[in-house]
């Protein structure tokens, strides 16, 4: 399924590909004496929408699973909960913050489309795409390292998927903004068609968000609570 929609987010857009009666890019068309455009060359289109439900979605199934977090601390009958925390505040504060450079990188490329420059933009998102695999990588180590039970108890199975979680998001973002900047390469993406970059960014702004939840739901709530 990943590869199916990495397929289609390639051949979109810009793509000579694209369009089903030209064999290429649709063409302007004059609509009641107004030149209309394909949604590429704008800076909002359905893609943008369509990425904001997907993203309403997800946050709903991100929001079951802080749920259960907090009812294990809050409610649960016969819970006890563990001596020591299990996750420190610096591995996801690092991640948090590879995720929001990567999020500054984004802003810069999209503020300079809409100032009609694509000065530095590949190497923009070239950087970005880097930063959110590092923050992946971050995760994947994590993962290996915590000494975690996911099939003994119910509070190391929540960390286990909450890591997973925040690791597919990195590891998609930072595929996203390669993607984009081989897409800048090939003169898909630039001042003329500056739509794309603002989809991605809705992706990488809420997976910075979910991993700075993470950091005060999973780092920081169980301190508060021992205390």
């Amino acid at each position: 399924t990943v590869a199916q929609l990495l397929r289609w987010s390639w051949v979109n857009g810009e793509h000579p590909g694209y369009g089903a009666s030209t064999g290429g890019t649709p063409a302007e068309a004059v609509v009641d004496g107004h030149t209309v455009r394909p949604h590429t060359h704008g800076l909002d289109g359905p893609g943008h929408w369509g990425m904001n439900l997907t993203l309403l979605a997800d946050g709903a199934i991100y929001g079951a699973l802080l749920f259960g977090w907090f009812y294990l601390w809050t409610v649960a009958p016969q819970w006890q909960a563990p001596a020591q925390p299990m996750l420190g505040a610096a591995p996801l504060l690092a991640v948090m913050a590879l995720l929001a450079l990567g999020v500054g990188l984004l802003r810069q490329v999209r503020t300079g489309l809409r100032d009609g420059h694509a000065r530095g933009m590949l190497a923009r998102l070239l950087a970005a795409g880097l930063l959110g695999l590092a923050a992946a990588g971050v995760l994947g180590w994590l993962l290996w390292q915590l000494p975690l039970r996911p099939r003994q108890t119910a509070h190391d199975a929540v960390i286990c998927v909450a890591l997973i979680y925040l690791l597919l998001h990195a590891a998609l973002a930072g595929v996203l903004a390669l993607m984009q900047a081989a897409r800048v390469r090939r003169g898909w993406v630039g001042v003329h068609r500056p739509y794309e970059p603002r989809v991605v960014a809705a992706w990488w702004h809420y997976t910075t968000g979910a991993a700075a939840v993470a950091w005060l739901a999973f780092s920081l709530a169980p301190q508060g609570f021992a205390a």
